[in-house]
């Protein structure tokens, strides 16, 4: 069974499509052992297995029993698709999102009487609605400033429209 594996895995990489999409490395039990996206499935497959960076890359290496792929039809449909893999599967070599980073969401505090539009990287509060996740922080809030002009909405944090200090800020007037 030891050399029937990689054989396997060899031809699993020379079957991969060379468009973006998702791909995930099983154990021979078939857990998950790592979630990544690529632009090209099969070149970042293969980047893999040419130059493992350290000692945790070298040990992914030799567990690997079995490849599987998503195609996607972009880079941000595998990115999304990535990370709802790495939030359900929690793969021992996936160190990102495990950690206190997160991709940036657009979110709504319709549990506010006046609500505003904000960025956020966390999604947990109740009673608002969150947009994402998105892959470009940047983006994100060029967005936010376009929603700005385009809709005029507030931006000011608390509860009510208007400053901590209790004067109020320029969105209460909007």
């Amino acid at each position: 069974m030891a050399t029937e594996a990689p054989d396997r895995v060899t031809e699993q990489r020379r079957a991969l499509p060379n468009g973006p999409g998702v791909y995930i490395f099983r154990d021979e039990q078939g857990k998950v052992l790592y979630v990544g996206k690529a632009r090209s499935i099969r070149k970042r497959v293969a980047s893999h297995f040419s130059k493992p960076g350290g000692r945790g890359a070298t040990d992914m290496i030799a567990q690997i029993a079995d490849i599987d792929f998503i195609a996607t039809e972009t880079e941000a449909e595998a990115l999304l698709a990535e990370q709802e893999f790495i939030k359900r599967h929690r793969p021992v070599f996936n160190v990102r999102l495990r950690d206190d980073k997160s991709y940036p969401y657009i979110g709504i505090s319709m549990d506010e009487d006046f609500p505003r539009i904000y960025f956020t990287r966390e999604k947990h509060r109740k009673r608002r609605v969150y947009f994402g996740p998105f892959s470009n922080a940047k983006r994100v809030r060029e967005t936010l400033d376009l929603l700005g002009k385009v809709f005029m909405y507030r931006t000011c944090d608390g509860p009510q429209p208007g400053r901590a200090s209790g004067s109020p800020c320029l969105d209460y007037y909007l």
